[in-house]
């Protein structure tokens, strides 16, 4: 699966694993789900957290979401967009981010 709503959907019919937009940026979120399922755990917690993330990007350009969250959680560059893209404001990341903290506070990988 390439969604972050659907890993342990994609886990549980058999899949391997996924490549999702928020992996770089919640990974260690991932993990856990996929490790737990790999334990037999239930990880659908987990997976509502995650979903609830991927909704809090809704309304945003998911790439510039990316990049903007990959410069705020790792202290990466913020590597602008190509036209006809464009990156988030700055008053969209502080959105973001308050939306996402609001969420799972400060617990990006």
């Amino acid at each position: 699966t390439g969604s972050d709503n659907h890993l342990l959907d994609c886990l549980d019919s058999g899949g391997a694993g996924a490549i999702t937009a928020l992996a770089n940026v919640y990974g260690n979120l991932l993990a856990e789900i996929f490790n737990g399922h790999g334990r037999g755990e239930d990880m659908s917690t987990e997976q509502a957290r995650l979903t609830a993330l991927r909704g809090a990007t809704t309304g945003f350009l998911l790439v510039a979401v990316v990049k903007a969250l990959l410069a705020e959680v790792h202290g990466l560059p913020e590597w602008p967009l190509r036209p006809p893209l464009e990156s988030l404001t700055d008053s969209q990341k502080l959105e973001l981010i308050a939306r996402l903290n609001s969420i799972w506070p400060r617990r990006a990988s």
